[in-house]
């Protein structure tokens, strides 16, 4: 979900735009104190990631020390998700957990306050493995007049290189005043084959409008698909 200024183009996360993820530091979430990992909010978050574009996803588990940063045992090249494990009595998080890389200060991934999850439409591939996507959809909420959003499905095939540039893989338009909702099948399955970053992302014509949308699909191992009759 995002907050669009008119013009903005924000790719679909919780608040905010996410890039890409490299080492990462976790911050916020709980009121405990720095020495102690019984907070009233989160205490223990565990995320998905790629440790490089050649490694499967994997997770890891993480105890957050109030709104001191905890630096994780691995390293990163994306995240994918986290959510909270653990928490205390007052709210699943009580603050803004952020992902923040340490090579540039770059939010990278984070779980809005009680959401008990991140919310992104961002996904990293690695070499070898194809993702076969499903589908994509989106709507777009404004209380005032009508706006027009545009949304854009996008792909990055080379994140081992660089990480900020994409290109476009379909495109999507509404218009409030006809249709704020729309969900775009494929029948056959489009492919991305990784490694590579898929991301989609929306842009509004008014402001302060909330944008949510997303995409289902699933991993194959190159492989393994080639050893499989026809």
């Amino acid at each position: 979900v995002s907050v669009a200024g008119a013009g903005d183009t924000l790719v679909l996360w919780d608040e905010t735009s996410a890039i890409i993820a490299t080492t990462s530091t976790v911050t916020g979430g709980t009121w405990a104190t720095a020495t102690t990992l019984g907070g009233t909010g989160a205490r223990t978050i565990r995320y998905w990631y790629l440790p490089t574009w050649s490694t499967i996803e994997t997770f890891a588990d993480v105890g957050l020390h109030g709104t001191v940063g905890v630096t994780p045992l691995t390293t990163s090249v994306i995240i994918h998700r986290i959510k909270v494990l653990t928490s205390g009595t007052t709210k699943r998080n009580a603050g803004i957990i952020s992902a923040t890389a340490t090579s540039d200060g770059t939010v990278t991934a984070q779980i809005a306050v009680n959401n008990g999850r991140s919310k992104m439409a961002i996904f990293g591939v690695p070499s070898g493995h194809t993702f076969q996507l499903a589908d994509y959809y989106g709507s777009v909420l404004k209380a005032a007049a009508a706006l027009r959003c545009n949304f854009t499905l996008l792909y990055n095939p080379e994140p081992e290189t660089q990480t900020l540039m994409f290109n476009h893989a379909h495109d999507w338009g509404l218009d409030t005043t006809g249709n704020s909702w729309f969900e775009k099948p494929f029948k056959i399955p489009k492919r991305f084959p990784g490694p590579c970053i898929i991301k989609l992302q929306a842009n509004a014509t008014a402001a302060d409008t909330t944008v949510i949308g997303g995409f289902n699909g699933v991993v194959t191992h190159d492989a393994l698909l080639a050893q499989t009759p026809g």
